[in-house]
């Protein structure tokens, strides 16, 4: 991570995340799944053949989880990091990653760093009751604001590979 991040134009590096499964959580996040934003190879073996390029290989993404993310100092604060009034628990690092991207850096997806990770054990899932339902679809409804052109496609992403990705999962 280190590494990626002392490149000049890298400003942010995400991890590969595995569920307890050994199955992908996480290898990148996809904007244009369902119009929206997903999680690249979701639930697909880590060593997948068809998801060569995108599970096991270092490239850049539009956006990595904020659950294992590095950045450089002054990329954190040229962003004003976390907008944690719009994006208290959801979607903040889709909109750091935004800012990133805007700054003219990459944003790098690393498979080498890659670890299982307990997803949503602290805080537990958005639909478990009302009150955090309706915090998520606020949050999902703030990062939709002027940014619905944005999530229709995915300007990293190559036209050659479908906007499927063998299992993206949408984000919501």
């Amino acid at each position: 991570m280190r590494g990626q991040l002392e490149r000049p134009h890298v400003g942010a590096v995400g991890a590969r995340l595995l569920f307890e499964d050994m199955t992908l959580q996480h290898a990148g996040i996809q904007f244009g799944y369902e119009n929206f934003v997903g999680h690249v190879a979701a639930e697909q073996p880590p060593d997948d053949a068809m998801a060569l390029f995108e599970t096991q290989l270092t490239h850049a993404v539009s956006g990595a989880t904020g659950a294992f993310l590095g950045c450089r100092r002054e990329v954190f604060e040229a962003t004003g990091g976390f907008n944690e009034a719009d994006f208290g628990v959801t979607f903040n690092d889709v909109d750091w990653c935004i800012r990133v991207r805007e700054l003219g850096l990459a944003v790098l997806y690393v498979p080498l760093l890659s670890m299982v990770h307990y997803e949503s054990k602290s805080r537990g899932f958005d639909f478990m009751n009302e009150r955090k339902q309706k915090r998520a679809e606020y949050e999902r409804d703030q990062i939709l604001q002027g940014q619905s052109t944005l999530f229709r496609s995915d300007p990293s992403r190559s036209p050659a590979l479908s906007s499927w990705s063998g299992g993206a999962r949408a984000l919501r």
